[in-house]
């Protein structure tokens, strides 16, 4: 009987030990553009804290779906896009866990005491096939490199797509959470002029 049991757990283990561990993917990856808050009452320059005035977003669910959505300004509604990803046909599934799976990256990337940099402010969100969950709010000019090839791969896919093809999405829960981060970290001015609003980093 002890023999059998022996030879029994010998088995298991090596079979165990045969199972080759599953590779780490990105599962899910969400990049969004804002300059600032979406307005609560626009006439009183009034801001929403939950709410980012979203302009360029894209989001992947891998083997599922790609949503992508871009607007030229603030009185544009944004144009909303859905695509079937059940092909990686952009390559960029690689590109992602090239870039993402087991490196290390500031929680933060945004211009430097004394410099100016004027444009959109980023955020980044990415979650892993074992569940671990990033973001990275970011100036695109003080990316390190390896950031910023798939910050530009990504805009530029944005803005390759001219034509809406379907409107019914909604922009990734995350959105919501960064901009309650946002709010307590860089609350904007309490007045401004519309073509003003910015964050101010502090």
């Amino acid at each position: 009987m002890q023999k059998f049991l022996f030879i029994f757990i010998s088995l298991a283990m090596l079979i165990s030990c045969g199972k080759a561990k599953p590779i780490e993917q990105i599962d899910e990856f969400v990049l969004f553009a804002y300059p600032g808050f979406n307005y609560l009452d626009s006439d009183h320059i009034v801001f929403d804290s939950t709410s980012l005035n979203i302009r360029q977003y894209f989001e992947l669910k891998r083997n599922r779906f790609i949503h992508i959505a871009n607007t030229k300004d603030y009185k544009s509604q944004p144009l909303k896009y859905v695509e079937n990803n059940k092909a990686d046909t952009l390559g960029l599934e690689r590109l992602l866990n090239q870039v993402l799976i087991s490196k290390r990256y500031s929680h933060e990337y945004d211009s430097k005491p004394g410099s100016w940099y004027e444009g959109f402010m980023y955020t980044l969100y990415y979650r892993t096939s074992s569940n671990k969950e990033f973001t990275i709010n970011y100036c695109p000019d003080y990316l390190p490199d390896s950031l910023k090839v798939l910050h530009n791969y990504i805009v530029n896919v944005i803005n390759c797509y001219r034509n809406p093809h379907n409107d019914q999405f909604q922009f990734h829960a995350i959105s919501k959470s960064v901009a309650g981060d946002l709010w307590k970290r860089h609350k904007p001015p309490v007045e401004s002029k519309i073509e003003e609003v910015k964050f101010e980093w502090k």
